[in-house]
């Protein structure tokens, strides 16, 4: 095992290198089909636990989780609505579905959900292209608001990237989706917290457009 701490971008080339000395295998983190295929199983879990779900929300960053997870709705309960959330800071997938065609980050975005800085991909894109129903993008104020929420009122550590689905249905651009949308999963995607790190508590402030929206 090789712990590499290095800039996120340049990864596939460690990794080419790392292939090439060991003969190893690469297994993509957000790209590998059957990866994708295991994190769809997230949507076999809701629909059993929950039949009367209107739509899943679901941060986006490679696009692995919500690719199986639209698949997978779309083929069991093709009525259910599939939402992308991601950083306004890092919204390549966004302006893919906004563009039509796969457009990814041009550089390295800064964003306080570090999960989600990877952008779609090849395998990723055709699926939330035809699958994912829409896609909104929070602001960092919004992300911190969404994750300090969560700790405070729900118990639950989770990490800002998680915070990401939470901070876009608490938007307003989300209040304006249709009204028979009512019973929504936000998939918390993990808790990968560094406590050291969270030197923005005191500024996450209640962002002005939360103001009038009822939880």
């Amino acid at each position: 095992m090789k712990f590499l701490f290095l800039h996120f971008w340049s990864r596939e080339n460690i990794t080419k290198r790392i292939i090439e000395e060991t003969e190893g295998i690469m297994v993509h983190p957000n790209q590998e089909p059957a990866v994708m295929a295991g994190q769809g199983t997230i949507a076999m879990e809701v629909l059993n636990q929950v039949p009367l779900v209107d739509a899943l929300v679901v941060p986006v960053g490679g696009g692995g989780m919500i690719a199986g997870i639209a698949i997978t709705v779309k083929a069991l309960r093709p009525t259910v609505k599939v939402y992308a959330a991601e950083p306004l800071n890092a919204d390549d997938c966004y302006k893919s579905k906004l563009k039509g065609e796969l457009t990814p980050n041009p550089c390295p975005p800064e964003t306080i959900a570090d999960g989600v800085k990877s952008s779609i991909g090849l395998n990723t894109w055709p699926v939330i292209r035809d699958l994912v129903d829409d896609v909104f993008t929070v602001t960092e104020d919004e992300i911190k608001y969404a994750t300090q929420l969560v700790w405070e009122r729900m118990k639950l550590l989770i990490e800002p990237t998680a915070a990401v689905g939470v901070a876009a249905v608490l938007s307003q651009h989300f209040q304006t989706i249709s009204p028979e949308v009512k019973n929504i999963c936000i998939v918390l995607s993990g808790g990968n917290v560094d406590l050291t790190s969270i030197t923005w508590m005191k500024q996450a402030e209640r962002p002005a457009p939360y103001q009038s929206v009822s939880v």
